[in-house]
């Protein structure tokens, strides 16, 4: 409950301790998730290359909370390694990827998006990439 508070603080303090006390990379996934939330809550783009290195997480709840953290940030350079989770195993990421690299304007994607619309064993993954293709994908 401290790490949410501290994200809707809004603080540079806040900030200084989700970045710089090792909660990102604590044990105990739940810590991760929440810290990685409560930066995307704070939005401070600078964030943005500490939360990317949670992409590659054991644990999915902290990919897809990365995921979804870095497309709201518009981090842009950060896109292809999101686009790479587009075959994660599991579809909340997967789910999260797709909405991420709309928010990101990711155009490079949209044959895989295409191939998710009609693939993809996830109903709300599908779901989501015939949304995303829809608005990224028109005359691609």
């Amino acid at each position: 409950a401290a790490l949410v508070g501290l994200g809707y603080s809004r603080t540079k303090a806040a900030k200084k301790f989700l970045t710089g006390s090792g909660v990102l990379l604590d044990r105990d996934f739940r810590l991760r998730a929440t810290a990685a939330r409560a930066l995307g809550v704070i939005r401070d783009p600078a964030s943005a290359s500490l939360v990317a290195h949670l992409l590659k997480d054991v644990k999915a709840e902290v990919r897809w909370v990365a995921v979804k953290v870095l497309g709201r940030l518009g981090n842009v350079s950060a896109a292809e390694k999101i686009h790479q989770l587009l075959v994660d195993p599991h579809p909340e990421v997967r789910r999260q990827a797709v909405h991420s690299l709309g928010y990101l304007g990711y155009t490079n994607s949209c044959p895989d998006l295409a191939q998710i619309l009609n693939r993809d064993e996830a109903k709300p993954v599908r779901e989501a990439a015939e949304m995303a293709v829809s608005h990224l994908c028109t005359g691609n």
